[in-house]
């Protein structure tokens, strides 16, 4: 009996291992493409940084209006030349995040934010940034039932991909300059 404790035990170990900072560790890209949305070939092949053929949008019509934030307001009030207003907090895997993010946004997955939410101060202005508005919806019920004030969350309006379509700078995790 506790060599099979110590079996399953050496297993969760070895998943957490593989998944490293963040990520599942498994990621199965979409189809027809490399699903990086770098705007060249997303996933659906037509070139235009959306990820789901049948939704444009990615959901971000279903993200209530009033934790809309624009690409172009978060870019004047956020950039490495002014102080930061917004605390930035990109919700999508590790293995994403690290190709192309927003300047100074932390990686928080949404897969580990009930984990691991207390790193997002709650008396600040929070941007999540997530590539589907699901997600980026399911990360802001998820900070309002852990007591988050709703007023100081926004959510990034047409995610990533918009971030990028409007010509943005995205930056590129690397050990010696992690942002």
């Amino acid at each position: 009996m506790k060599f099979k404790i110590l079996i399953v035990l050496l297993a969760i170990c070895l998943i957490f291992a593989l998944g490293g900072c963040g990520g599942s560790g498994i990621e199965i890209p979409p189809p027809n493409g490399n699903g990086n949305g770098n705007g060249n070939d997303n996933g659906n092949g037509n070139g235009n940084g959306n990820t789901d053929p049948v939704d444009p949008n990615n959901g971000f019509d279903l993200v209530p209006n009033d934790v809309k934030i624009s690409v172009h307001t978060l870019n004047a009030e956020h950039s490495e030349l002014n102080d930061q207003k917004w605390l930035v907090y990109d919700i999508r895997l590790f293995s994403v995040w690290a190709l192309d993010h927003i300047w100074a946004a932390e990686c928080i997955p949404l897969n580990f934010l009930n984990n691991r939410y207390k790193e997002i101060p709650q008396n600040k202005l929070v941007v999540l940034v997530a590539e589907k508005g699901k997600d980026a919806n399911d990360a802001l019920q998820i900070l309002i039932d852990k007591g988050y004030d709703r007023s100081l969350i926004k959510i990034l309006d047409g995610g990533i991909h918009a971030w990028e379509k409007a010509g943005y700078k995205l930056y590129e995790y690397t050990w010696e300059h992690p942002c």
